[in-house]
């Protein structure tokens, strides 16, 4: 009889897991685009882009 206790509070937990999945997942989701925006403003975009290009342009093997 524990061990039926047992697996429905595991069941009741896990449903509540469930219940608030999409509220959790839209958070995390957010937290990760916030640092990707942060990360993209502190380097400016497509300047690291054109820098590596440029990097690229200036030596021997390459001639722009």
């Amino acid at each position: 009889m524990r061990l039926l206790g047992v697996a429905a509070v595991k069941y009741l937990v896990l449903g509540l897991v469930f219940l608030n999945y999409q509220s959790a997942f839209r958070a995390v989701n957010g937290m990760f685009n916030g640092v990707a925006d942060g990360i993209y403003n502190l380097s400016g975009g497509l300047d690291v882009i054109q820098h590596w290009n440029c990097q690229i342009c200036e030596t021997e093997l390459f001639q722009c």
